[in-house]
């Protein structure tokens, strides 16, 4: 479509699941992006957290665990 002048949209957000043992474990955004720093949000030690990895001021991947 973009050989033809079109505009194309896109609106696939990569999303990756995973469990380990009992605890579900899912990543949005792409694999393998670089990030400059981690930003955890809950209580590691109860299992139910929130990771955001950042690249400069973007975040360009989360990874939730236990939810």
């Amino acid at each position: 479509m973009n050989m033809l002048d079109k505009r194309v949209e896109f609106k696939h957000i990569p999303m990756t699941n995973l469990t380990v043992g009992e605890t579900p474990i899912y990543h949005i955004g792409e694999r393998n992006t670089p990030f400059t720093e981690v930003i955890v949000s809950g209580d590691t030690d109860s299992g139910k957290f929130v990771a955001f990895y950042v690249y400069g001021d973007e975040i360009v991947s989360f990874v939730t665990v236990g939810y």
